[in-house]
């Protein structure tokens, strides 16, 4: 199947593997374990998606509904979940689609059906079997749509056939046939597919291209998603490259992502994990070797094929006969270990008879000394917050002295500046009444932006006295709004309607309807306006306006 789209490995080793990065160290390779061991611990969590969706799957398939050609194509579904997780339900409901294709008489149905059952039976050791059943397939008159799985079929028997076969006779041919088959897929596959590909990377492989078949199949990786099981395929292939390359660290490094993409997958059939196994018990890691052949063998027996679980009980005995080897040496340095330490015990025994006297007198003095230390700990800590209390009084005191002296100072010009307005007003009432343009004065009076004028310079005055106090208000007041919510003042603004109201709440003026008549709005207006920016609040919404009178005045 040709891949449309490219993916990037999720995890920075395999990027480095497939960049040509082999020497990783030992510190990684003992994290890529770790990791391992964690994916293992949690593998039921991925098996439970899994059987969930099998159950469902087997209940849709029990609905007497169904028709022969839905019921076929629901099994088709039911096999490729099956496929690799247990080898007896995936031939059961194979065999349950041949009495379908016989009941309905397809023939393109059975052939494909049979083509399943030979390839189960090719990849889990029953050749015998899968032979007969491919044997059984009219290849005069098979439908073009189905040599594909049938060279696919074959290829694999060969394929196993070439590689675990014991009688060479039969290996020489199976050699034969994998190269003869793979020709058959070369002529019709997409020479851009992945499948095609792969097959390339066998080729070079068998014929001692490694290196181009290293660099070959690292492009194939670079361009699959980790988390499928084409994946832990390529990259197990990558291992068998490494090891011809005679790089043992690389090669178990790319089996340990194999084995973690077939975890994560539920993949019951693999040999990744197995061989893991086999690498950590060369290298003495006896832990991890154990640990991992007894999971292997169990997937393998929950699977059921013939092949894998032959193949760990090959290995599974030397494994487990070093780890009780290692057991009983362990128990001898603790009997050994036991002994020292009994003697020492005794000893220690002794000492501690001649040392509990002087011990009894220097724990009296040092309960003495610590008792004193307490009390001149507890006096400096309440020293200490009697100084910061103060301090914070002395700065709530200033401030207030300040804020008291400049709005002193700004009533005065106001009531200065009002006295001067109001003595030029009257003047010029005077005069118009004086020369009898009682009709103009009317006029002047009805202005609208009279008292409009009067208010924005009342605000002006106000923006600049409140600024001179508190210079990084609007900063700090937006430091504490969400992006969305932050205050941008127009060209030539000091401060708009909603930081006044927070300006007078700064200053200690919570009321709304207070602000409402300072500010000349409606006491709903000023409401809503302090409601829709505490909306914008970073924090709670309730302790915003809390957050708001603790901004500093400039002297801190």
């Amino acid at each position: 199947m040709k891949i449309k789209r490219f993916f990037i490995p999720a995890f920075a080793l395999a990027l480095a593997f497939a960049s040509g990065c082999k020497d990783v160290g030992q510190t990684q390779l003992h994290e890529m374990l770790a990791d391992l061991d964690h994916q293992l611990d949690i593998r039921q969590s991925y098996d439970v998606p899994k059987v969930n969706r099998l159950m469902s799957l087997q209940q849709l398939a029990s609905n007497k509904n169904l028709s022969l050609d839905q019921l076929y194509a629901l099994n088709e579904t039911l096999i490729e979940e099956y496929k690799a997780y247990n080898f007896d339900s995936t031939k059961n409901v194979i065999g349950r689609d041949i009495v379908i294709a016989e009941r309905l008489g397809d023939r393109n149905k059975m052939d494909h059906s049979k083509i399943q059952l030979a390839f189960m039976y090719s990849t889990s050791a029953h050749y015998l079997e899968a032979q007969g059943m491919l044997e059984t397939i009219d290849t005069s008159s098979i439908s073009p749509d189905l040599k594909h799985e049938y060279f696919t079929t074959y290829h694999r028997l060969a394929r196993e056939l070439a590689e675990y076969s014991q009688d060479g006779e039969v290996k020489g041919r199976a050699i034969a046939e994998r190269a003869y088959y793979r020709r058959r897929l070369y002529s019709i596959l997409d020479p851009s597919s992945d499948e095609y590909v792969n097959l390339q990377i066998e080729e070079m492989r068998e014929t001692g291209k490694t290196a181009a078949a290293d660099s070959l199949n690292r492009a194939l990786i670079s361009r699959t998603d980790p988390n499928t099981h084409d994946y832990a395929i390529y990259v197990y292939n990558q291992s068998l490259i490494e090891r011809e390359l005679k790089d043992e660290d690389a090669r178990l490094k790319w089996l340990i992502l194999s084995a973690q993409a077939d975890i994560k997958n539920s993949i019951k059939d693999y040999g990744s994990l197995t061989t893991v196994s086999s690498i950590l018990f060369d290298r003495q890691d006896l832990d991890h070797a154990f640990k991992y052949i007894q999971i292997s063998m169990d997937d393998a027996l929950f699977y059921n094929s013939k092949l894998r679980p032959w193949q760990i009980a090959y290995m599974l005995p030397k494994i487990e006969k070093a780890y009780q080897d290692r057991q009983a040496r362990q128990k001898q340095q603790i009997t050994v270990f036991l002994i020292i330490i009994s003697v020492l015990l005794l000893f220690a025994l002794s000492m501690a008879l001649v040392l509990v006297q002087r011990s009894r007198k220097l724990s009296k003095t040092q309960k003495e000394l610590k008792d004193m230390n307490r009390r001149v700990v507890d006096n400096n800590t309440q020293l200490a917050s009697m100084n910061a209390q103060l301090s914070e009084m002395n700065r709530q005191v200033t401030e207030a002295d300040t804020i008291k002296e400049e709005y002193i100072a700004l009533f005065l010009n106001l009531l200065s500046d009002n006295i001067e307005k109001m003595k030029a007003y009257r003047s010029y009432v005077r005069k118009k009444l004086t020369l009898g343009e009682i009709d103009k004065l009317k006029s002047d009076l009805s202005r609208a932006n009279m008292m409009d004028d009067e208010i924005s310079d009342f605000y002006h005055t106000f923006d600049t006295a409140f600024l001179s106090l508190y210079p990084n208000f609007v900063k700090e007041f937006n430091a504490l709004l969400s992006d969305e919510g932050k205050i941008e003042l127009k060209k030539g603004e000091l401060l708009n309607t909603e930081l006044r109201i927070f300006a007078l709440i700064r200053l200690g003026i919570t009321d709304s309807g207070k602000i409402a008549t300072l500010l000349r709005y409606s006491v709903n207006t000023i409401y809503n306006y302090r409601a829709k920016v505490k909306n914008y609040a970073l924090n709670s919404r309730e302790d915003f306006e809390e957050s708001v009178r603790r901004i500093e005045a400039f002297q801190n």
